[in-house]
């Protein structure tokens, strides 16, 4: 149908043998405006002679058919990268917890290991400061006299300090 000047969309896709689905996505790509379904004449010859040119209308689809293919294979593999990142966030995820109950583990036994540490430095400490009153008591249980055997006289210990290797 024609109104004054301009052209309905179902004409051109009647004379053209094509959809009108077709005819308005050509016209977008052509940036021509659509009013209530109908272009303007001009318009309406503009998008008939794309039409016409079947090569180069073929050639179009073609490429929009690769463009589609390729942007579904860039999909696809979109998709497996976005799985593969969440296999792999999981997999470090689960090792950051098993590190930390490694970590958890190990300051624990370093904290014993302090713990034994302190508890020796203190018994040295101990023993260093009381050596003096230690090795006293020590000298004061051992005795001594001399003796003479034969000609000679013979130092006689009892009860002698052991000093330890």
């Amino acid at each position: 149908m024609q109104f004054d000047n301009s052209i309905d969309l179902s004409l051109i896709a009647k004379v053209t043998d094509r959809k009108v689905s077709f005819i308005t996505f050509l016209a977008k790509n052509l940036s021509i405006d659509i009013v209530m379904g109908a272009v303007s004449i001009e318009d309406g010859l503009k998008l008939t002679k794309a039409l016409a040119s079947n090569s180069s209308n073929d050639e179009k689809l073609d490429e929009l058919r690769r463009e589609n293919e390729q942007l579904e294979h860039d999909k696809q593999a979109y998709e497996l990268a976005v799985e593969f990142l969440k296999t792999e966030r999981k997999a470090l995820q689960e090792k950051v917890e098993m590190l930390t109950k490694h970590l958890d583990r190990a300051e624990q036994q370093t904290d014993r290991f302090e713990n034994s540490l302190l508890k020796m430095v203190e018994s040295v400490s101990h023993l260093a400061n009381n050596r003096d009153v230690l090795m006293g008591k020590m000298i004061g249980q051992s005795s001594w006299k001399i003796t003479t055997m034969g000609a000679k006289e013979i130092l006689v210990l009892s009860d002698p300090i052991r000093i330890p290797h």
